[in-house]
């Protein structure tokens, strides 16, 4: 078990924030959680879990020690699908970034695109996709100045995470590539591309396969 801290937020809500990521294990807590059935809302995050209660039908004390018992005892989930998600390096930031790293773009898309990652959750943006799992030898601080426009599909990297923009929007994370691939749909019926606990690879393509995917998704 992942050490936790479980901190009051509001009347009717309480926090569990973990001191580490947990990747693939996160949704294993929040599916024990909503099986408990007390709660309104379980809302996860990159490293925490927000639970809410009405506080008419249980105290903040009952709520704590059920957390404190399903958290004790997660949900066993089989693993999430591995889904390759094709991206073109030859972001903006991959040549600074390598440099940063001590490492070649090539080494550096590499070292990037190896790892299984694993969807830790969607936020920031509708079916903005936050991952666990990026080597700490990667990590980057985020850019001073962050960028006013950033493309949907941009991989990038912020401190310790690596994740996917969805949707045009202001950013500040080093960027090393671009998906082609639409993550998010409003339109559809399931209209997030990922879900937590689904496992990401990253699988470098070219300019032109890029160019073919992308009028496919358009």
């Amino acid at each position: 078990m992942s050490p936790y801290r479980l901190m009051s937020y509001g009347d009717d809500a309480l926090l569990v924030e973990f001191e580490a990521e947990l990747g693939g294990a996160l949704p294993m807590y929040v599916a024990q959680l909503r099986e408990t059935k007390l709660f309104s809302d379980v809302i996860p995050a990159y490293r925490s879990i927000t639970v809410q209660f009405d506080p008419q039908s249980a105290s903040e004390e009952q709520v704590r020690e059920v957390i404190t018992k399903a958290l004790s005892n997660p949900i066993k989930l089989p693993p999430g699908p591995l889904i390759e998600v094709p991206v073109y390096y030859n972001g903006p930031d991959l040549r600074s970034a390598a440099k940063t790293l001590g490492l070649k773009p090539k080494a550096l898309i590499e070292a990037h695109s190896t790892p299984i990652y694993d969807v830790a959750f969607l936020g920031f943006l509708p079916g903005f996709t936050f991952l666990s799992g990026l080597p700490k030898t990667l990590a980057l601080p985020r850019l001073e100045t962050p960028r006013l426009r950033v493309k949907p599909g941009s991989v990038g990297i912020a401190k310790a995470q690596t994740g996917i923009y969805s949707l045009p929007s202001p950013g500040g994370w080093q960027l090393l590539g671009r998906t082609p691939w639409r993550l998010f749909n409003p339109e559809a019926t399931q209209p997030f591309r990922f879900k937590a606990a689904d496992r990401l690879k990253f699988t470098p393509i070219s300019k032109a396969e890029f160019d073919a995917l992308l009028e496919h998704e358009a």
